[in-house]
């Protein structure tokens, strides 16, 4: 994920938090660089699965630890089914579930 991850989110979703904007901002939150927006994480995830959702459904996302920007993220389709996103140390950014 690069820098722009957040600004760009910010841009189309009018949610300009500093948190996901600039370093200052995110530092003030007490994260050393800015965090990619939760909602932009769910949504990057339900594109990757766009083929295999139904009509219809509901999803459900647990969040578990931010994502900094930049950084390098793992989608994974567990077998047990839903999905998740995790850093390359397998601590896990969020674990989803379509319904």
């Amino acid at each position: 994920l690069t820098p722009r991850v957040g600004t760009d989110y910010a841009r189309v979703s009018g949610d300009h938090n500093p948190i996901h904007t600039s370093r200052l901002g995110a530092r003030l939150f007490g994260f050393r660089r800015p965090i990619a927006h939760g909602m932009w994480s769910k949504a990057r995830c339900l594109a990757a699965l766009e083929n295999r959702l139904p009509d219809a459904c509901t999803v459900e996302v647990t969040f578990k630890l931010p994502v900094p920007l930049p950084s390098t993220v793992n989608f994974t389709v567990p077998p047990t089914g839903g999905f998740a996103l995790h850093d390359s140390a397998g601590r896990p950014h969020l674990a989803g579930l379509v319904r």
